[in-house]
This record gives C-alpha cells, structure tokens and sequence, in this order.
C-alpha cells in the first residue's frame, strides 16, 4: 500500500554526465545541488555571484558573465566599514574595496561561461527589491525605505530570459528548478503567489525547448513530502534527509546508467579515502595506502573527465609520511 503520491519528473530529455561542464545559478538550493555534483566530482561552477533569488538579478548575472563585465570601484558601495555589491552576495564584502574586487573577478573568472554547455537555474522568489529603479541582486542589510518593493510579472520575467544565449542554443542542456524554502518574509500567501508566478514563467520557457526542463523540487517538498517532519527546525527549510532525498531523485533523472556507475566506483574509492588506520606506522597501512594510488590513477585513466589528483596527492602525502616514521 501506497502512503503518499509521488512526483515523478518530466520524462528524460536531458542527461548530465562528467564530460558536461555545469553552470548552476540562483537561491541557496542551487548551492545544494553545486555541492552534490561537486563531490561526485561533476566539473561545475557554482553561482559565481553568491546566492541570487530572483529571476532577473539571475539574468542579469549571467549577462555581465557574457559580456565579461569587469567590475570597478564605482560598482561598489561603502557602508558599515564593508565595500560591498549590489548584485553579490555578502560573503564578497570585505574591509578594503581591492580586496572585494578580487573576490569578485576571480569568481567571474572561474564561471567561464562561454565554454559551459550545461546550467541548473533555481528561481527563489519573483519579489524584487528596487533601488533608484534597478533591480538588487542584494540588499546587504540597508534600510528598507531605500527600495521599491514589488513582485514581477509572468511576462517580464520570460521577456528578460528569452535574451540569454544558451536559451537558444539547442546544444546547450537547461534545467530549472523553483526552490522549495518558503519566504516567510513577504507572508505565506504572498510567497504562494510569487512561487506560481516562477512557476508560469518557468513554463513559458521550457513549453517549447526540448533542451530545456523543469525538475519539481518544489512539488517533491510540497507535495510528495508533505509533512514538518521534514523541514527543519524554523519549519520552511527542508531538512537535510529531505534534501538527500531531493538530491537522489535529480541523480535518478538526470543520470544515465553509465554515471550512475561511474559514481558507484567513486562512492567506493570516496570510502577508501576517509579510511583510518589504527598504526600509521604499520606496513600494513603503507600497503593500503599503495594501493589505493594504485586505484585512483586506474579510476582517473578510465575517466579522463574527472579530476582526482588532489586525492593522490593526499594519499601519496600520507605514505611519505608513514614511510618517515
């Protein structure tokens, strides 16, 4: 017997694999999925401009990335002994505005967009807030009377992404996803209706692209997992066994039966790895240690798309090590 619905989702068009190079962008869901590829050692750049949640700041993003915006000091602002941007997240404001700049360029640099085929877009919230009539990525904390707040448009928002490149390139593999962390901030039903406006917006995008596809993370929480048991503690972020969840049902879509493979031999060399020895004097150990070189350099020839040299590094470190002892 059954004891809940479960989502499935749209049928696979897309596939992601190690050879593909990811872009993901968007809320701190976004950030989760990084996480999740970046451990399975998928070759991925993980929102380069820190957590953005609505659609336009998003594209607006991805659009300075195109257009290799080099970012100054006049894009920033000084408040509170911090130089800070209106389109990053806190985590670039720092003391000294060179310092911030560097932060910046060099996460702009690592996008590398134009050589990226792949993207995983979460949409957040369709409610903005606006600043001498643009859009902030970023509010950073400043009193709310120096903003316009509002909720976009169905249509604005599409008006805005049909500008994008990849969204026309048909070689290029689109997933968008809503974020299912509720924004108690604006009120339950206000967040109901700016979570259906991203909603409509993300199906107007996708209803006539077969490259691009919607993955329903927000329905899988809502839906399919309905019940606090798994949320967190503040009761609108899911937990992490939720989250887990989540993440296995994209890897069960997105992945082909080859991945799915290559990931189980990683998952056993990722065992190896956290692998400690009682005597790291042992030679019993040094043996191990060996070996497990041994694999990784077998792992790495059999898969030339993904990287383990800093795992090698780490085991050959240990061996040189134990050998000293």
């Amino acid at each position: 017997m059954e004891f809940r619905t479960k989502v499935e989702p749209q049928r696979k068009t897309i596939l992601l694999g190690h050879s593909d190079s990811i872009l993901l962008m968007g809320s701190c869901f976004a950030g989760n999925f990084g996480n999740f590829l970046a451990e399975n050692k998928f070759q991925c750049c993980s929102n380069p401009f820190g957590t953005l949640y609505n659609p336009l700041s998003i594209a607006e993003a991805l659009q300075q990335l195109y257009g290799h915006k080099c970012y100054d000091v006049t894009d920033l602002f000084h408040d509170n002994g911090l130089w800070h941007s209106w389109m990053h997240h806190g985590s670039f404001s720092t003391t000294n505005a060179d310092e911030t700049l560097q932060l910046i360029r060099k996460r702009m640099d690592d996008a590398d967009i134009k050589h990226r085929n792949a993207f995983v877009i979460t949409f957040g919230t369709a409610w903005v807030y606006e600043r001498n009539g643009k859009i902030v990525g970023n509010c950073h904390k400043m009193p709310e009377g120096q903003f316009t707040h509002r909720m976009l448009s169905v249509d604005e928002i599409v008006a805005r992404w049909e500008t994008l490149p990849f969204l026309h390139d048909n070689n290029s593999k689109v997933i968008f996803t809503v974020s299912p962390i509720r924004h108690q901030r604006d009120g339950f039903h206000a967040n109901q209706l700016s979570k259906a406006t991203l909603l409509l917006a993300i199906d107007k995008l996708v209803s006539h692209r077969t490259h691009c596809v919607y993955f329903p993370a927000y329905e899988i929480l809502l839906d399919e997992l309905r019940d606090y048991r798994f949320y967190a503690e503040d009761m609108l972020h899911p937990s992490s066994v939720t989250l887990q969840y989540i993440l296995e049902r994209f890897q069960e879509t997105f992945f082909d039966a080859y991945t799915q493979q290559v990931l189980a031999q990683w998952h056993s060399l990722q065992k190896l790895l956290q692998h400690r020895p009682i005597n790291p004097q042992a030679p019993s150990w040094q043996q191990f240690l060996s070996q497990t070189i041994q694999k990784l350099h077998q792992f790495q020839d059999e898969n030339p798309f993904i990287l383990v040299e800093n795992e090698i590094l780490q085991c050959q470190n240990q061996l040189n090590q134990s050998a000293k002892r």
